[in-house]
């Protein structure tokens, strides 16, 4: 149950929460049916900023135009105008360039934050030196909750899931656009975020991951995207040139035409 003070409370940390999005209007409603239930001490310290990637039709801001957000939420929706392949990290680094908070946290669709969580982070005691991980739960089809895979092991923290400052972010050069069109590229900007900001866990704050078998399009891969294999062969070959040549350093980011929708 969430629990939210009765008194004045002094919150630190504005966030903006970054959703790139593709062909998931069920996974996205979900998330506006969460977002729409936030109390208004997280809602005034938060901005949602959603990239459309491309998304046929319904697009981002039709879904969200028939939802209940907009009189509620600081919300911005853009969209980038190319079909790109996996350009999930395109549209992480569109996310961060307009995003007005000091704290970008960065998720995929299929991840969900709930209210109490969001609370927590926003009274967190964070170091601007640091990014941070989190737990993550899944969802079974009975609707029950787990920390442990179907095989038993735990869920590690997902590892293009994390909390960092704007500023850290782009000192680590953003994502390396140089492997979008490729199923790739969080490892190199990992290590590269790794160079500039100490990693962290963060018990207290955790998110939800939501399977296709409970929402079909939470992990969608229509459109133009290759299937992952054929996907994750052509990164580790762009990879593999990239190092050889010795120009590793990220150049250039949000090398598409974008606009803002809403």
């Amino acid at each position: 149950m969430d629990s939210f003070p009765m008194g004045k409370v002094t919150l630190m940390n504005k966030i903006s929460l970054v959703y790139p999005c593709y062909n998931a209007q069920k996974m996205l409603q979900l998330q506006m049916s969460i977002w729409a239930g936030y109390p208004d001490l997280v809602r005034k310290l938060l901005e949602i900023v959603i990239v459309d990637d491309c998304s046929s039709f319904p697009t981002v801001a039709d879904i969200v135009r028939n939802g209940p957000l907009l009189p509620l939420l600081d919300l911005k929706v853009l969209r980038i105008c190319e079909d790109i392949p996996w350009n999930q990290h395109g549209a992480r680094n569109l996310g961060a360039h307009v995003a007005n908070s000091r704290w970008l946290l960065m998720l995929d669709i299929k991840h969900t934050v709930n209210s109490q969580s969001m609370f927590n982070l926003m009274k967190a005691d964070l170091d601007t030196d640091f990014f941070y991980t989190f737990p993550c739960f899944r969802i079974e089809e009975d609707g029950s909750r787990w920390m442990e895979d179907r095989d038993g092991r735990p869920i590690k923290p997902h590892p293009n899931t994390y909390l960092v400052t704007k500023q850290k972010f782009w000192e680590s050069g953003g994502y390396d656009e140089d492997y979008c069109g490729t199923y790739g590229g969080d490892g190199p900007f990992m290590r590269g975020l790794e160079r500039v900001a100490k990693r962290e866990y963060l018990p207290d704050f955790y998110i939800t991951r939501w399977s296709p078998w409970i929402i079909s399009d939470s992990m969608s891969h229509g459109g133009l995207r290759p299937i992952r294999d054929q996907g994750k062969t052509a990164y580790l070959n762009s990879r593999t040139a990239k190092v050889s040549s010795g120009k590793v350093y990220p150049i250039n980011p949000m090398r598409f035409k974008w606009e803002r929708v809403l």
